[in-house]
This record gives C-alpha cells, sequence and structure tokens, in this order.
C-alpha cells in the first residue's frame, strides 16, 4: 500500500505513525492516569469531608441528647416538676404563671441555639406542653406514629428520629390540609422518674434544617455535587433537593440501602449518567452521608485538557500537512519529469533532454541524468561501430575458410570409395572424422547429453588410435546414472587432446588414461589422468593462460578456453582444476552442475560458446 502512495502521503503516513499517534497514545494514556489519581484524590477528600460532617453531626447530636437528658433528668427535676404542676392545675392563672416559668427555664437551656423549633412535653393519656410552636396537626396522629410508640415503650433511651416534615408551625406556614413543607431534626424521649410517670409520657426536640446548613458551610474542601443524609432505614433525611427527603435513597437514586459500616467510593450510573458516589458511615445514629458528584464535573479539568491536546495536534496535522504539499510540490513535479524522460529511455527513445527546473539536488539530479544518456548514446555509437567491423573481419575470414559442406562431401565420396574398394579401415577412420565434425559443427546447439559428449571422445579416441597405433590405451568410467544429463559440447575432447599430446605420446611405455564420470553433492563430476610426463606448477600455469594449442591439435583449443566456457557460463563454483607430478601423472577434474533432460533447478536453455 505504501509503494501506491506518493512521496507526500507516504511522508504525511510516516508523521502520523511515528508521531501523531505515538503523542495521542500518550496524551490518552496520561489523561487517564491523570483521571483515576483526580478521582482518588478526590474520593480522599470527599471522604476527609464528609468524616468532618459526620464528626459534627455526633456532636451537635450528642450536645440535643444531653440537652434532651438534661430535661429529663432525675437529678434536675425542677422543669419536670412545673411541667407536671402546669399539666395538673386547672387554675388559669397558676397556668400562666407555669407556663411562664417553664418557658423561662427553656430559654435558659437553649440560649446558646437559635434553631430550636420547638420543645413539646406529651402526658400520658392526653394533652401536651409545647414551648415556642404549637402542634400543627391531630395530637392523636402523632401518638399513633412508630416513633412516638417505639419512644414511649422504652423510657430512659434517647430515640434520634431523624428528618421528618415539621409537626409543628405558625399559622402562615400551614396549608389548607393543616401540614407544612417544613422538615426538621427531631430527637424524643420517655422520661425515666417513676414519680412523675403518670403524668409525661414523652419528652420532643426539634430543630431547624440550618443546623446541617451550617456544618456544610464550614467545609473547607467540597467538591460540586449533592450531599444526602440517609437513616438507617434507607430513608433521605437531609437533602438540598426537598423532593428527595422522606423518600427511600434506593428507589430515588438507584442507591443500595445496604451501606457498610466503614467509608466506602465507588462509580456508578444514575438515569444513565455516570456518577461518583462517596458514603462515610455516622457510628452514632445509623445514618450514612452520601455525597453525589457528576463524573464529569469531576473531571471536567481533564477533558477539557484533552479536548485541547486533540485540537492542537489537529492543527499541527493541517498545517504540516499544508507544509507538506507546498514543500513537496515544487520537489515531486521536476522528479515526476524525470520519471517520464526516464520511461521514455527505457522505451530506447534517447532523444530526451531535462530541462533546468528545480533547485539543489534536483537540479545536479537532472543534469547527471543529461550526461549519462549522452553516454549511453555514445556508447551504443561505439558498439554498433564496434559490431561491423567485427562482422566485417569474421566475413572476411570466412571466405578464407574451407566450406564444412565441401568436406563432408569429400569424406563422403572417400568412404563410399573405401566400400567400394573393401578398405575397412579407410571406411572406418572416414565415418568417425565425419561423425566428429559432425559434434563440432553440427547446429543443433552447443548442449548434449553426457552419452553424445563420451561418444565424440570415442571417435576422436578412435583417430588418435589410427595415428598412434597401441601407444596408448584409453578406460572408461562412466556412471549410468549421468548419461542422460545435459552438458556443453566439446568440453572433453579438449583434455582429452592435452592428455594425448603432452601427456602419453611421447612415452617409451604404454601410456593409459582413464576417464571417469560420476555425481557428487549434485555436481556432475569429470576425472582425466594419464600415467604420462606430468607437469610442473609454472606448466599448469601456463596451460591457464593458453586459450589456443598449438596447429597441430584438432580444434586448436586450450584448456583455459574451456575453462573460461564453463564459467561463462555457470558460474566461478564450477571449472577445470589440475592435479600434476611432473614425470609421474596428470589428473585434470572438470566441475559442472548437473543439468536433467527436463531442465532442472541448475538448467539452461541454450549455451553459446
Amino acid at each position: 500500500m505504501c509503494n501506491k502512495l506518493g512521496l507526500t502521503g507516504r511522508y504525511l503516513l510516516a508523521f502520523i505513525l511515528m508521531l501523531v499517534i505515538p503523542f495521542m497514545s500518550i496524551n490518552l494514556i496520561t489523561n487517564k492516569v491523570y483521571s483515576n489519581l483526580l478521582l482518588k484524590a478526590s474520593s480522599e477528600k470527599t471522604l476527609q469531608s464528609m468524616e468532618q460532617i459526620s464528626r459534627s453531626i455526633e456532636e451537635e447530636l450528642m450536645r440535643l441528647i444531653t440537652a434532651e437528658v438534661i430535661i429529663t433528668d432525675e437529678t434536675n427535676h425542677d422543669l419536670i416538676d412545673m411541667v407536671t404542676d402546669w399539666h395538673r392545675t386547672t387554675d388559669s392563672f397558676s397556668k400562666l404563671s407555669l407556663g411562664r416559668a417553664i418557658d423561662s427555664k427553656l430559654s435558659y437551656l437553649f440560649n446558646y441555639r437559635n434553631d430550636i423549633e420547638t420543645v413539646i412535653f406529651f402526658f400520658k393519656e392526653q394533652g401536651n406542653y409545647y414551648y415556642r410552636n404549637a402542634l400543627s396537626i391531630d395530637e392523636k396522629v402523632i401518638r399513633e406514629m412508630s416513633w412516638y410508640q417505639e419512644c414511649a415503650n422504652d423510657s430512659g433511651q434517647v430515640k434520634v428520629i431523624g428528618n421528618l416534615r415539621s409537626i409543628t408551625g405558625n399559622p402562615s406556614d400551614l396549608s389548607i390540609d393543616g401540614t407544612t413543607d417544613k422538615y426538621v431534626l427531631a430527637i424524643a424521649i420517655s422520661p425515666k422518674i417513676s414519680r412523675y410517670r403518670g403524668d409525661i409520657e414523652v419528652v420532643y426536640l426539634a430543630l431547624r434544617l440550618n443546623l446541617f446548613d451550617k456544618i456544610f458551610s464550614g467545609l473547607k474542601y467540597s467538591p460540586s455535587g449533592e450531599f444526602l443524609i440517609i437513616d438507617a432505614t434507607g430513608n433521605i433525611i437531609v437533602s438540598e433537593s426537598s423532593e428527595l427527603l422522606g423518600k427511600k435513597a434506593k428507589n430515588c437514586l438507584f442507591l443500595n440501602d445496604d451501606f457498610t459500616t466503614s467509608p466506602t467510593s465507588y462509580l456508578t450510573e444514575i438515569d444513565g449518567v455516570k456518577k461518583f458516589i462517596a458514603t462515610y458511615p455516622v457510628s452514632k445514629t445509623n445514618w450514612n452521608i452520601v455525597k453525589i458528584i457528576d463524573y464529569q464535573i469531576l473531571t471536567a479539568d481533564v477533558e477539557r485538557v484533552s479536548r485541547f491536546s486533540l485540537l492542537i495536534y489537529t492543527l499541527i496535522i493541517f498545517l504540516f500537512s499544508a507544509f507538506s504539499v507546498l514543500f513537496f510540490t515544487d520537489l515531486i513535479n521536476p522528479i515526476n519529469n524525470l520519471i517520464k524522460k526516464m520511461k521514455k529511455v527505457e522505451n530506447g527513445e534517447f532523444d530526451v533532454y531535462v530541462g533546468k527546473k528545480g533547485n539543489g539536488e534536483i537540479q545536479r539530479l537532472s543534469n547527471s541524468f543529461n550526461e549519462m544518456v549522452r553516454k549511453i548514446e555514445r556508447l551504443i555509437a561505439e558498439r554498433d561501430l564496434k559490431e561491423k567491423l567485427r562482422n566485417k573481419a569474421e566475413l572476411e575470414a570466412l571466405q578464407y575458410q574451407i566450406n564444412p559442406h565441401f568436406i563432408f562431401n569429400t569424406l563422403n565420396s572417400i568412404r563410399l570409395m573405401a566400400m567400394v574398394s573393401k578398405v575397412e579401415s579407410i571406411k572406418n577412420v572416414s565415418e568417425a572424422f565425419m561423425r566428429i565434425l559432425s559434434a563440432t559443427l553440427g547446429g543443433e546447439g552447443s548442449v548434449v547429453t553426457v552419452e553424445t559428449e563420451i561418444q565424440t571422445v570415442k571417435n576422436y579416441v578412435y583417430l588418435m588410435k589410427v595415428r598412434y597405433g597401441d601407444k596408448f590405451s584409453v578406460e572408461y568410467e562412466i556412471d549410468n546414472q549421468i548419461k542422460h544429463l545435459k552438458m556443453t559440447k566439446m568440453l572433453l575432447q579438449p583434455i582429452i587432446e592435452n592428455a594425448i599430446f603432452h601427456g602419453v605420446s611421447e612415452l617409451e611405455r604404454k601410456g593409459k588414461i582413464l576417464i571417469k564420470g560420476y555425481l557428487l553433492d549434485g555436481n556432475l563430476v569429470f576425472k582425466v589422468s594419464d600415467n604420462g610426463k606430468g607437469m610442473t606448477q609454472t606448466q599448469i600455469k601456463t596451460l591457464f593462460e593458453q586459450e589456443f594449442q598449438d596447429k597441430k591439435g584438432f580444434t586448436k583449443i586450450g584448456i583455459a578456453n574451456v575453462n573460461k566456457r564453463i564459467k561463462l557460463n555457470h558460474g566461478e563454483n564450477y571449472g577445470i582444476t589440475i592435479d600434476s607430478q611432473l614425470g609421474e601423472y596428470t589428473t585434470v577434474e572438470i566441475l559442472l552442475p548437473a543439468i536433467n533432460q527436463s531442465g532442472g533447478e541448475n538448467s539452461i536453455s541454450s549455451i553459446d560458446c
């Protein structure tokens, strides 16, 4: 795919892959880590704030409980005595005087507080005495409430009722049905004083909610969100939203009501919105303080940084793209023009010229291309001239050569005359010579089978035996597995010729020549050994430098020429090696690739040397 892209596209792709994507990945990972750290820090600070709230609530409740206990304490029975006397007396003047005394006493006890909503003393059978605000609903309804029944049946124990709709109020606060929308924090106790047991059943104390406003306003740290206080039954008793008061937290906020007794925080979804929830228990009341924070608000800074980073990356990509287009336009246009000129040169058109456009490296590249084209034109002209001169020389040389067909016709006439005269030796010599000429000058190509090449060698040896008689003998050890393999023709004949002329022909003893052919490690190997006069290393070196032999040979092709043909056709790994000992022997080894009839792995289609 990258090869199909232009230089600009590949440059942009490399920029995006090597810089933009890694930086964006690092940014995402950093934002994720930072979000987690921020969440952890917010969780710790929120829980610290909630711990502060919990302690403040416990302290306030302890003050209220202490005040409630003081009111009903048996050792401090003056107030109880006055309330009891007020209940028992029937004289209106006495009631008025006692009422003032009771109010004065209560005002003294709560002179440090301005959030007292009411104090009500409920008598056993019926009736009540109130301080500050009277009942706004029927007393019978209150006496049937669960908190009242529990408190009446457990004397001496302070019951924290929690946040509930106020049962008292001024006429201006009441609705048509006599209820109020004002919520208070209430506690109650049944006095444990035996001699007054028959008159006072429950003392009820209610505080206005500004108690919690004072507590919440004193926080040093509190991320934006909503504080709730949930009682032991799962009801919301404190909330900034009046619609949630008195409702089950599980139903309206999808919060679990099985709160733990230890601080905790977690992420959840409420109405499809991700929220951060932190809870903290108030141990003395079995309440739980709950802080609900919108996760997006909590991570708003991270999101802003992430969006800003994305904007910066986008701007960088845009600017870099614009720069790349402008920069590479001046670079690519001359290169494209140069490519078009190169295509023409590939098609053989050399009358091309690249104009002087572009600067620096492009201009030098264009100049080098123009110079290269001119040199190619000169080389082609020189090659054509040399080819014409060579063809002319070959034509002149052919005029002095004997026509091979004339040689064939003449030898054929001699062979026929020998047959008529019944001279078999002349006939055999003529046929052997004609077969050698056929192998040498034949037009079926320069590649033959090993079997054909061995047959040519045998014909040549036959002619040499006619000349030298029994002066030497030749043995053949050719593996049958190699007879069908292909090889360049006329490779063995010059080696055998060299063994005869320079090896065994001048011996006083009978010469022996051994020709071996076999496969070794997937290669074709021939070894020609003789027991002739041998050679020195200097003679061997000279032999490899002479491409042609003296005039007395058949082909005048030297060992150097054979070695050169092998290497040109098959590579430097193949060729001829000579091992010789002066006066003892000479062994010539020929290493060739194994080429089968169908053209195997190392096969060649045509060899012309």
